[in-house]
């Protein structure tokens, strides 16, 4: 099955989903602690956040505010999935983009665009995590979660944080490859 989300509150579960799509990486403590706070403590929605997520330019240097709809579903693919998008997965998750886009701009929302990219993941991430063992995508995914999920563990039971920098070039060896996942964890 997909791996638990151990000690992590609902909150710190959802974005550390978020964090390997926009981010490319697990969750800094600073970093998870600050938006979990504006969910939990400002009145935040997820859609808002998420919005402003991947409105962030260390975000935007990832997925460009003018990439196409076709272009940032094939990343993610990419960078979420480890692998390149099938004919029909990509029609799907473009006209699910396009769908939240429309919904978020019928509500009046002035971050529509990076709305709708923020929820197209979290929908994509949990499609994936929910898939059956050996479908194309799942070890990857899998994995790479486990592993975010381990590094929140691992900096609130160190009591400090893991830079960035560092928990993105562990994330990036981190693989399909079940033996990636052992290697990350003690680094």
């Amino acid at each position: 099955g997909a791996p638990s989300a151990q000690n992590a509150s609902p909150t710190e579960d959802h974005f550390s989903r978020l964090y390997l799509a926009a981010f490319l990486r697990a969750a800094d403590l600073g970093g998870m602690n600050y938006w979990s706070n504006q969910i939990t403590n400002e009145g935040q929605s997820y859609q808002r956040v998420g919005g402003t997520i991947f409105s962030l330019s260390v975000v935007t240097a990832i997925y460009p505010a003018g990439m196409s709809d076709q272009a940032f579903v094939e990343a993610i693919y990419s960078n979420v999935f480890g692998r390149a998008s099938d004919a029909e997965g990509l029609n799907y998750w473009m006209n699910e983009l396009a769908s939240l886009r429309n919904t978020y701009s019928a509500q009046g929302s002035g971050n529509a665009a990076f709305e709708a990219r923020g929820q197209l993941v979290m929908n994509m991430i949990n499609a994936g995590l929910g898939t059956a063992p050996g479908t194309p995508g799942k070890a990857y995914i899998d994995n790479r979660y486990a592993a975010a999920l381990y590094a929140i563990e691992r900096q609130r039971v160190l009591g400090r944080e893991i830079s960035p920098a560092t928990l993105r070039s562990i994330s990036d060896t981190v693989s399909a490859d079940a033996a990636t996942l052992q290697t990350a964890k003690p680094a």
